[in-house]
Formats: structure tokens, C-alpha cells, sequence
């Protein structure tokens, strides 16, 4: 009998990670975790590998020294491993993209970016190519690393791209856009990598914001990155019950606090926070897994709370929205989504309307554009594949089809009845300026260059009628105080000509935030920089208390500090 538990036990010891249970697989994997002592011989080793012989040596930083380490141990597996990085906002994951199909010897590869970002990507490729010998056509990125957006990858016509293109290798610059399973991209994604050919494709991910609320968020990219060396649960099941342990709003049971404890992961008593810190040491220690664990630049950042006096009107109208959900015209909110964005809009002074012709609503074209949109949704949600995983391409298949869907067809045949309208156009109602008035007196009011930021479309109409100069897309001149849409300059962009920013529309989601703050908070800023937030309101302060929750969670998780956490805070 000794001897069958002996042969037992090796069998079990000798078993792939892969065949393993979930707590084993994960106390057995392997560790790449270098002591600070070790950083300065990973530097030289990386950048004497690549650049280039010139008097002018510009050596990698640590954390990108460190994130070839990693990948040169991924790329020495026989299995298809990637990576997983989750490196600070400004910590140079631009060049690390550059490197990898070198130490993949990937012969396709990959780069999905936001379209944004694609300009970007070259610019930073002149520069340095210059320096690191990467790209075998210099000054040329997509015979090298074929850049595609994420916005591109979402088109009707790109539901096959990722397969046409057949990469070996694919690098998800702010890979955070891909967390969501609904959205169109990511299940031509996922589809590709779950194909026969993406099974054998490389996959890394990199972001300066990981996650936001939950190991959901990115439980799935850590799984098609190192396979069966994800440092996370693999199956939903086991993510749920990680996640009511480790995510924002976790409310584990027993259950949940022991599948966390079998992975040999320290609860501390079950308390939720020490536990977070103790699976990000986890986490972070995994191979195939970076983290950088210090801010990105060591310049004073200063965060502070801007009360400027609430009109009655809006007083008035954010009190009714609480009690009745109602706006100021009456009309009724129907959701939570709808509730929080009015809330945010009327915090400001505004909100958002139907302009319907002669004030006459066309209730024939709500019903069924509502009522179609919600069939779709649903059939998405459960038949989404190639070539019919948009709401443009459920029409196109429902059109050129037989296939029986009786409550999907009946609610696209009330739609097409209506779809020729023209949707009525919105407009805002402004119950009181002075919030804007007051912001834009504040940037006045000082002489140093400021960025004041803004969210929707109508406070920056407003704004650039005050003669502000206001960009959406366009960049802005270095030096001028102007106001900028954090919806499309708050990533990727580096604005560290300033120190000065004021958000006048703050927001919950603790990643938008880390990476508006990076903008000027970020590698080479010189001057200390100062960040205002609106919290005139309660709802304001709604926002900031939701805003430090997740910030502790992501920090707790990731060991990364959060600009929000590390600033120092005042007036709040």
C-alpha cells in the first residue's frame, strides 16, 4: 500500500499544470521575481543586446529590462506563453513593444492600439530605431509590427481581420480595451485565439491601468497570455468566487475565502484588503507576469478638492433626480446608467434632451429602435461568431438567412419599419452656467499654463464660446491654458509641457483617472504638478468616495501605486 501512495504521489508531482485543480495548479507555478540588487545587471545585459553603437547610450529603464526578462523566459517555452504587464502610465511600454517580436522571433506580429495612439507608435519608432536595432526596415513600423486599432478591429468589415492576417504574435497596447466580452472587438478577439491557429499565437498584454473594480477585468487576457501559467483562476466559476474575495463590491462566503486560501494565498484573518496585498505579492511574482511598483516619475503631485458655490437650480434639480428620478423637464430616467450620467450633467449645470421636431416625439420610432436593440443585444450575447457578432451584421444575417429567431426577427421587423427616420439630434438644456463660469474663472485667474478638462460634448462647446481654445481631436500648443476632452486626450498622449490641470466633470472610473493623471504626471516632468477636482456637489463627492475604493482596490491588487493615493490630497 506504501508503495501505490509513493507512485501516487510522484504521478501527482510529475502531472502538467494544465491537468491540475485550480488551488495546486496555481501554488505550483514558476517564480521570475529579481531582487532591486539584481535590476542593474538586467539593464545592461537587455540594452547591450539591442542598442545600437553610439556615443549617446540611452539604457533601458528597470521595469523594461525586467519585462524582457520575462518574455525571454516565455519565448523559451515550447508552449505558445506570452505575457502579462502591467506597467505605470509613462513607464515606457512603447519600446518594450518594439522589442518583443525580436525575442519572439515573430514573423507576423501585431499591434493593437487605440487609433489615437497608431501616430504615436510611429513617431516613437523614428526615434528609436535610432538607438535599438529592432526593426529590419528602420523608419518603417508595419513591415515590421503591422499596427492595427482598436477601432479598426471593431468595423462591420473587420470581422475577420485578425484571421486574415494571421498574426503569431499580437501586443495589446492598453489592453484594458479589451476587457469587455460584449464588445465587438473583442470577440473577433477571443475568436482568433481560440482558433486552431491563434492556439499557436503569442499573446501580451500591457496597460498602465490593468483593472478597475475587478479580476474580471482581466482574468481572461492573463489566460490567453501564459495558458496554464496564469497566476489567476482559469474557469469562470473560480473567478467569481476569487472575485467576491479580491473585487471592489466582494462579498465572499466561506466558500470563496477558502478557494483564495487553497492557492496558498494569506487571508489574514479574511480580511479583504491585507488579502488583495497578499495575492498582488502573488500575482506579481509569477513568471510571465510584470509589474512595475513605483510611479512612473518622483515630482510632488498635488491633489486638490475645488468647492465652488452650487446654484439653487441645480440644487433643486439634483435633489429630484435622487427622490423621484425625474429631470428637470419631467422626463422619467429608466435606469442606473441613465441616472448616474444625468447626475453627473446636472452637477455641471446642464442636461441632455431629444430635440424632436415641433417638440413631437415620434413614439412608433422609440419603441421599436428600443425594442430592437435589446433583441439584439441578447442574441449577441449568446450567438455572437464570425461574421455575425455585430448589430450591423445580425441585420445583414437575418437578411440573407432562414434560420428561424421568432422574437429577434419580429423586433427587427418592427425596426426596419422605422430605421429610415433620422434619430432626432440632442441638444442640452442649461439650467445654470455658473459652474462652467466659475471653472474657467479659476484657470483664468492664475498665470501658469492649465488644461482644463472636460467630458461632454456640451461643456466644451461652452467653454470654447467663453474664448477658451478647446480640442477634441486636435492637438493642443504647448504653453497654452486650453481645455481638452478627457474622453480622447486622457491616454496615451504626453502633455508634460504642463503641470497644471483642473477636471471639471469628474468621473468614477479610477483607470480614466490614473491615466489623466499621467499625462502630465508622467516620465521627464520637471515641475511639481497640481491636480484640481471639481466637488462642489454631493454627487461630486459620491464620485471622489467611489473613486478612492476602487483606486485601494487597484493598488491592493496590483501593487502598483495609484497617482490618486500616492498625491497628497487637499480641501477634501
Amino acid at each position: 500500500m506504501s508503495d501505490l501512495l509513493a507512485r501516487l504521489r510522484e504521478a501527482r508531482a510529475n502531472r502538467p499544470l494544465d491537468e491540475l485543480p485550480c488551488p495546486e495548479r496555481i501554488r505550483r507555478l514558476p517564480l521570475l521575481d529579481p531582487t532591486p540588487q539584481e535590476y542593474p545587471a538586467l539593464i545592461e545585459k537587455w540594452t547591450d543586446r539591442f542598442h545600437i553603437d553610439r556615443p549617446d547610450r540611452r539604457p533601458l529603464r528597470s521595469v523594461q529590462a525586467l519585462a524582457l526578462e520575462h518574455a525571454e523566459w516565455a519565448a523559451s517555452s515550447p508552449d505558445p506563453i506570452g505575457m502579462l504587464a502591467n506597467i505605470a502610465v509613462g513607464g515606457g511600454k512603447t519600446l518594450i513593444t518594439f522589442l518583443l517580436p525580436k525575442i519572439f522571433n515573430a514573423k507576423r506580429p501585431v499591434l493593437l492600439t487605440k487609433a489615437k495612439l497608431k501616430k504615436n507608435h510611429h513617431d516613437q519608432l523614428y526615434e528609436w530605431c535610432n538607438y535599438y536595432d529592432f526593426a529590419p526596415t528602420r523608419y518603417v513600423v508595419d513591415p515590421y509590427l503591422r499596427v492595427v486599432s482598436y477601432s479598426e478591429l471593431s468595423q462591420p468589415s473587420a470581422s475577420a481581420l485578425l484571421r486574415e492576417l494571421n498574426p503569431d504574435l499580437i501586443v495589446a497596447d492598453e489592453c484594458h480595451s479589451l476587457r469587455h466580452a460584449s464588445a465587438a472587438r473583442t470577440k473577433r478577439f477571443l475568436r482568433y485565439m481560440n482558433s486552431p491557429s491563434g492556439r499557436n499565437c503569442r499573446f501580451v498584454g500591457m496597460s498602465g491601468t490593468l483593472t478597475n473594480s475587478s479580476i474580471g477585468d482581466y482574468a481572461h487576457l492573463s489566460h490567453l497570455a501564459l495558458r496554464q501559467y496564469s497566476p489567476l483562476p482559469i474557469y469562470e466559476h473560480d473567478v467569481k468566487l476569487w472575485g467576491s474575495v479580491l473585487n471592489v463590491r466582494g462579498e465572499p462566503d466561506s466558500t470563496a475565502w477558502h478557494a483564495v486560501e487553497a492557492a496558498g494565498i494569506d487571508t489574514e484573518g479574511r480580511k479583504q484588503q491585507p488579502t488583495r496585498e497578499n495575492y498582488a505579492e502573488h500575482f506579481s511574482s509569477v513568471a510571465g507576469v510584470v509589474c512595475s511598483t513605483g510611479m512612473s516619475t518622483d515630482v510632488p503631485l498635488t491633489i486638490e478638492a475645488l468647492h465652488w458655490e452650487v446654484p439653487d437650480a441645480v440644487r433643486r434639480a439634483l435633489a429630484d433626480l435622487s427622490e423621484d428620478w425625474v429631470l428637470p423637464d419631467g422626463t422619467e430616467v429608466v435606469d442606473a446608467l441613465a441616472y448616474h450620467s444625468a447626475l453627473s450633467q446636472l452637477s455641471i449645470g446642464f442636461y441632455y434632451v431629444w430635440d424632436w421636431p415641433n417638440d413631437e416625439p415620434d413614439e412608433e420610432w422609440m419603441e421599436a429602435r428600443r425594442g430592437w436593440w435589446k433583441a439584439c443585444r441578447e442574441y449577441l450575447k449568446y450567438y455572437s461568431r464570425e461574421g455575425c457578432d455585430s448589430p450591423f451584421l445580425v441585420e445583414e444575417f437575418l437578411r440573407n438567412s432562414n434560420v428561424p429567431a421568432p422574437g429577434l426577427r419580429a423586433a427587427w421587423a418592427r425596426w426596419e419599419e422605422q430605421k429610415h427616420k433620422d434619430p432626432p439630434p440632442t441638444r442640452a438644456v442649461w439650467i445654470d452656467k455658473t459652474p462652467v463660469y466659475q471653472a474657467v474663472g479659476t484657470v483664468l485667474s492664475k498665470p501658469e499654463p492649465t488644461l482644463l478638462w472636460f467630458r461632454s460634448r456640451a461643456v466644451g462647446e461652452l467653454i470654447k464660446s467663453m474664448g477658451i481654445p478647446t480640442y477634441w481631436q486636435d492637438e493642443p500648443t504647448p504653453g497654452q491654458t486650453c481645455a481638452l476632452s478627457a474622453r480622447i486626450h486622457g491616454t496615451g498622449k504626453n502633455y508634460q509641457a504642463w503641470a497644471r490641470n483642473i477636471d471639471l466633470e469628474p468621473t468614477t472610473n479610477a483607470a480614466e483617472v490614473e491615466q489623466q493623471m499621467g499625462r502630465t504626471h508622467r516620465q521627464g516632468q520637471e515641475k511639481p504638478v497640481y491636480f484640481g477636482i471639481n466637488m462642489s456637489t454631493w454627487a461630486h463627492q459620491v464620485v471622489w468616495a467611489t473613486l478612492l475604493n476602487k483606486a485601494r482596490y487597484a493598488q491592493g491588487i496590483t501593487k502598483q501605486p495609484q497617482k490618486i493615493l500616492w498625491g497628497t490630497q487637499e480641501g477634501f
